[in-house]
């Protein structure tokens, strides 16, 4: 008996049985995943060719005989023969391969049901960003230093202008390639003149955040600086404070004189 064929009879005119084999359908199937830690992932789209036909074939949407998150199984049919499949759409937060790979398939009485198995996608990598200001003008400051903390151990120095810090303006941070997780971001030297921040700060790139921004940390100035809180110096605060003293002194002069008046 031939594969992948089932075998009805008919008789023709004159009595004698023809055997009519009908060819079987065939399947094809895979999973979209992520390369790192095999999860299913929804929103990939696909083009398969054959039969001089081009398919695209959605993530649950046309052609996707899967109701599952991730999973396909396309009907080719009767129709055998060869066929190629291939990524366009990688889902969100998810890269397509350079060069995105087609995928040659053939099919027969022998190769009905063909799975592909697990492709894998690689995360798209996330940027990080922030701004040192000056709290009371809004004017960047260059200068600052901070302590970047993610995941996996990961644990940087970062100087203005200086290493990875990808934004060459002065107060601007930008850092690039960053791998998914919680970053936290923490100032470690304040610009000159200023008083350091000491407030964590925290983000998490993921799929749906792959731009972090910790936005503007402010910075007050020194006491000493032009436009800081001055502490009372100087000669007003002298002529101030010996005024409050000579006045303390005189009123405890007067309070022992009625004292003594009012004994005798």
């Amino acid at each position: 008996m031939a594969t992948g064929v089932d075998h009805t009879s008919r008789t023709d005119a004159i009595g004698s049985p023809d055997i009519f084999n009908d060819r079987r359908e065939a399947t094809l199937s895979w999973q979209k995943t992520d390369a790192t830690d095999g999860t299913p992932l929804a929103g990939s789209v696909w083009a398969l060719q054959g039969d001089g036909l081009t398919r695209e074939v959605i993530d649950n949407g046309t052609y996707d005989l899967d109701p599952a998150v991730g999973k396909f199984r396309v009907n080719i049919g009767v129709k055998w023969g060869e066929y190629k499949l291939w990524e366009h759409t990688a889902p969100a937060g998810y890269q397509l391969p350079n060069p995105t790979p087609v995928r040659t398939l053939t099919f027969d009485g022998e190769h009905l049901e063909q799975d592909l198995g697990a492709i894998g996608n690689t995360r798209a990598p996330g940027t990080l960003s922030w701004q040192k200001t000056d709290a009371t003008s809004g004017d960047r400051l260059a200068g600052s230093t901070w302590t970047l903390e993610g995941p996996h151990g990961y644990s940087v120095t970062v100087s203005d202008n200086l290493g990875i810090d990808a934004n060459a303006a002065d107060g601007g941070f930008a850092i690039k390639n960053v791998a998914w997780g919680t970053y936290t971001l923490t100032e470690k030297e304040a610009p000159a003149g200023f008083v350091r921040d000491t407030t964590p700060r925290t983000v998490v790139i993921d799929a749906t955040h792959l731009a972090g921004d910790f936005g503007a940390v402010e910075n007050s100035r020194t006491p000493d600086e032009p436009g800081g809180t001055l502490p009372f110096t100087g000669p007003t605060a002298l002529w101030t404070y010996a005024t409050i003293g000579a006045l303390n002194v005189g009123a405890g002069v007067l309070l022992m004189v009625r004292r003594r008046r009012s004994e005798s």
